[in-house]
């Protein structure tokens, strides 16, 4: 009869030990693979917000978008189911994105004509995204890895000049970066080509 003991053992399922063993591998899978997949999750954001960045650049090529224009009324697919959650501020993705317009620079009398930056910034840093962008009206677009941690919800958003050339440039070994005027390093972000 011990054998008929020992089977009905096995019969009532995991001994303590061996469910704290699998517990504890279980826990490390997690634990290992959960990094991975929220660098995914945010790289998904971001990649989403510049491809809205890249459709805004294409509507304003072709004439549909102007600096007096809103980001609603230029009726872009990629922001169809935006939220506006504030004054002239749609979320989208993760991201915040606004349309602000930049007045003309008074340093000399070739100041170019006032134009339109639209900004992009997570709603929670480290949360929906990392990285802040930039897009002028000649579809030029920067972005910054926001290391600092300045830009993230609707209390702190980019200013209207934060990747412009800043009055003294910083001091630099690198010459594939540029450091905008709010002291983030702004980088040439090449945006998506549009189907």
């Amino acid at each position: 009869m011990p054998g008929a003991t020992g089977s009905r053992r096995h019969a009532r399922g995991f001994t303590r030990i061996e469910g704290l063993f699998i517990a504890s591998i279980l826990l490390l899978l997690v634990a290992v693979s959960y990094p991975r997949w929220k660098g995914r999750a945010l790289a998904g954001s971001e990649a989403a917000a510049a491809a809205t960045l890249a459709a805004v650049a294409d509507a304003s090529a072709r004439g549909e978008g102007s600096p007096a224009a809103t980001l609603e009324a230029l009726r872009l697919r990629r922001l169809e189911g935006a939220k506006r959650v504030a004054d002239g501020v749609l979320e989208a993705n993760g991201y915040l994105f606004r349309l602000a317009s930049r007045p003309a620079t008074d340093e000399a009398a070739s100041a170019p004509a006032p134009g339109f930056v639209v900004l992009a910034w997570p709603v929670e840093y480290g949360g929906t995204g990392n990285a802040a962008f930039w897009l002028d009206e000649k579809g030029t677009c920067y972005e910054t890895r926001n290391g600092r941690r300045r830009y993230g919800g609707l209390e702190n958003p980019p200013a209207v000049t934060a990747a412009e050339e800043p009055s003294l440039p910083a001091p630099t070994s690198r010459r594939t970066r540029r450091f905008g005027r709010d002291g983030e390093e702004w980088q040439p972000l090449p945006l998506p080509a549009q189907k």
